[in-house]
């Protein structure tokens, strides 16, 4: 059993608010067993190269040749993936 203390005087029906810092969900549904609606510290983990493949498969195909090696490029450039550095 756990116990709650509380420096100030609460009364039964007092709100009682707790701040579960600035994780993300999957931290808290593995730790709490809740989540929160729009968490504004929810992300996502991604590999770079999954990533990356998938900005790169959403290009759009319009765009110039030149465009789109620059892109590609910048995506590899900004997204390194530690598994292909050895």
């Amino acid at each position: 059993s756990k116990r709650l203390g509380s420096r100030l005087d609460m009364a039964p029906g007092d709100s009682l608010n707790f701040c579960y810092c600035e994780d993300p969900n999957h931290l808290l549904m593995t730790t709490s067993g809740f989540v929160v609606k729009e968490n504004p510290y929810d992300r996502i983990m991604v590999r770079p190269r999954d990533l990356r493949q998938a900005l790169l498969s959403v290009c759009n195909e319009e765009s110039s040749e030149d465009f789109a090696s620059w892109r590609k490029q910048q995506i590899e450039e900004q997204l390194p993936d530690p598994e292909e550095e050895g």
